[in-house]
């Protein structure tokens, strides 16, 4: 008789710790997605913010841009930088653009000249629902970055020249 209860009492401790594994688990899970909606969209900016795989860390800045479409329209349109690095940028605007789609961006500065730097969107939320939207806008890659296009970006994070 003390064999059949000692083995119900570890059956019992066995089945209660398979219990409370499965329920850290449960729990883990919920955290890890809790900001993450039936389609897979991050619900909250903050969210988005925390998964930075980023080469080169972005800085918030705020600067106006031209950009330029290259889709044999040539269409310009007026936007705002939300955040920049020496690799890409946000841009905040109202206008859709595609993923992949090349551009051109200049930023508007003291210095008269216009510089156009190439880049292509590799980011866009054009087909989110209005609703899902926080910031309207696209994020660039910056492309063909010769010395001096280098060096402009790099005046633009010192704060030199711009407005």
């Amino acid at each position: 008789m003390n064999s059949s209860i000692f083995q119900i009492i570890t059956s019992l401790l066995m089945i209660g710790t398979l219990l409370w594994i499965i329920i850290k688990l449960v729990e883990k899970n919920k955290r890890q997605t809790k900001n993450i909606n039936n389609d897979g969209i991050i619900n909250s900016f903050e969210s988005a913010k925390t998964a930075n795989l980023r080469k080169y860390e972005r800085i918030s800045k705020n600067v106006y841009v031209e950009v330029k479409r290259n889709n044999g329209t040539n269409e310009i349109f007026k936007g705002q930088t939300k955040d920049i690095s020496i690799m890409g940028a946000f841009i905040i605007c109202k206008n859709k653009i595609n993923i992949n789609e090349d551009i051109q961006v200049n930023f508007y500065s003291k210095v008269k000249n216009r510089i156009w730097l190439d880049a292509k969107v590799v980011w866009s939320n054009t087909n989110m629902p209005e609703k899902k939207i926080i910031i309207p806008g696209f994020g660039i890659k910056f492309l063909n970055l010769e010395a001096d296009k280098k060096n402009y970006l790099y005046s633009l994070l010192d704060n030199k020249n711009y407005c």
